[in-house]
């Protein structure tokens, strides 16, 4: 008989966003572009059991980028629209892993979750839920990067590395000066 205090919920103190890694090379790549002025894509998440999932489907929306600010020249309401959720901008100037107060309370507001890159990696992230017309809650979150399918174990039984015996052979002798004498020396290569 199931308790009736046990909910059956999966209880998560502090979410964790998992990134996939096309993600971060994405960023590495825009941001070794534009120098040292910030930039912003926005990408596609969802929540799973263990976690919000940020997928490998992105897309940059047309910017003017500066050495402190990203000035939007379209409305992101069309990638929302099209379940865009997740924005994604860079602090390129410093090695600071937050948010600012302006991050805060302008992008990460309209977005389900916001992740700031700083130096070749997500340094805050923050998961925003409404839960009145007038109040957001975000909350801060861990983040990871997925790595890419692992391989189940393989037997490579099969597979024997090849061994080459050393092959030993005296060489031509040699001839360098040496205090103005004219020196020779014999000397050894091996091969494999």
């Amino acid at each position: 008989m199931k308790d009736v205090w046990d909910s059956g919920l999966k209880i998560i103190k502090k979410p964790t966003i998992y990134v996939h890694p096309k993600i971060l090379s994405v960023c590495n790549y825009i941001q070794s572009q534009v120098g040292e002025k910030e930039f912003s894509i926005v990408a596609k998440g969802r929540w799973q059991e263990d976690g919000f999932y940020v997928s490998d489907k992105f897309e940059i929306p047309e910017q003017e980028v500066g050495y402190s600010s990203v000035d939007y020249l379209e409305d992101l309401t069309k990638y929302k629209m099209e379940g865009y959720n997740v924005i994604i901008h860079s602090h390129p100037f410093s090695r600071s892993s937050r948010f600012s107060s302006s991050d805060e309370e302008s992008i990460n507001a309209h977005f389900d979750c916001s992740l700031l890159y700083t130096d070749k990696k997500f340094d805050d992230a923050v998961i925003s839920l409404q839960l009145t017309e007038k109040l957001l809650l975000q909350v801060e979150c861990d983040v990871e990067i997925l790595f890419l399918e692992e391989v189940e174990e393989i037997d490579l039984s099969k597979i024997k590395e090849k061994y080459t015996k050393p092959v030993k052979y005296k060489s031509k002798k040699s001839r360098y000066l040496e205090d103005d004498f004219e020196c020779y020396s014999d000397y050894i290569r091996y091969f494999y």
